[in-house]
């Protein structure tokens, strides 16, 4: 197990990233794309404006004009009208939950670095509540994404007990196993991946490309015909892929007050630069 401490470097805020849902999922009738984005553009506005009556009101005066002019259906315009009108029922009954623990940014310690070398690397995270077990991390590295079986779990730690605050720990995981990479995967870009779990639900998952060549130009023009794994060396992109799950946190966050620094905290991470992340949003499965 590895020990959690407090880390006060880094305070950095980021926006909190919603997806928008699609309304043609809501009706039945074939529509065309003219159709799908007129009633996309009313959805948009009024989830993203939140201006309730007024922009129903105004979506409703767009539809009726377009029925006018035979652009759109009076059986399609109805469809649009009830989906508007149980948007605000739906977006109570399924609220959005916050996470309790954050990444707040992913540093690789030995990078670049041989190929054989151990990844070494400081994770630092946000907890916003109290954990009752501890926080599982796992690093996997992906030679071939088209086959699964042939990912390699390098290694994984549990992290507790976590206290509130801005935490950090450092983590080593083993270098990937020569003999299960085909030999066609060696060269070129890999993916590296680590991903963040509380009891069995995975929260979070930080992905990075990684280039593998030779270390010198000639065998890097001409690759020898077999993989010489001595001369080769690993380079790890600054700019990863967050990926964020909901999963049911046994613990409640703190009240809306006492949270609002916490709730803003970065969603992080870069090795090295905290600008360049790419960041989904998933519900739960």
């Amino acid at each position: 197990m590895y020990p959690c401490t407090p880390d006060t470097r880094h305070h950095t805020a980021c926006a909190d990233i919603t997806g928008l849902w699609s309304l043609q999922s809501c009706t039945r009738t074939a529509i065309s794309r003219k159709q799908v984005c007129i009633t996309l553009l009313c959805h948009v506005c009024y989830r993203q404006l939140s201006l309730g009556s007024t922009i129903f009101s105004g979506a409703c005066g767009v539809l009726v004009v377009l029925t006018c002019c035979n652009v759109l259906s009076i059986v399609t315009v109805a469809s649009r009208l009830v989906c508007l009108s149980l948007y605000p029922l739906i977006s109570f009954r399924f609220p959005r939950t916050m996470s309790i623990v954050t990444i707040r940014n992913v540093e690789f310690i030995n990078n670049p670095a041989r190929f054989s070398d151990v990844y070494r690397f400081r994770v630092t995270f946000e907890c916003i509540a109290p954990l009752k077990d501890d926080l599982e991390w796992k690093l996997i590295y992906v030679s071939s994404p088209g086959d699964e079986d042939l990912d390699q779990e390098l290694d994984d730690c549990l992290v507790g007990p976590v206290p509130i605050g801005v935490n950090s720990f450092e983590f080593e995981g083993s270098a990937p196993d020569p003999s299960k990479i085909p030999s066609e995967d060696v060269l070129g870009v890999a993916a590296l991946i680590l991903t963040g779990s509380y009891k069995d639900q995975e929260f979070v998952r930080v992905g990075y490309y990684q280039n593998t060549e030779y270390d010198n130009d000639e065998m890097k023009e001409t690759p020898p015909s077999q993989i010489m794994f001595e001369r080769l060396v690993r380079e790890i992109s600054a700019k990863p892929r967050v990926t964020r799950f909901q999963i049911k946190w046994d613990v409640q966050p703190p009240t809306q007050g006492a949270s609002a620094g916490a709730a803003t905290s970065a969603a992080v991470p870069s090795a090295n630069d905290l600008d360049g992340m790419d960041v989904d949003n998933k519900p739960p499965s």
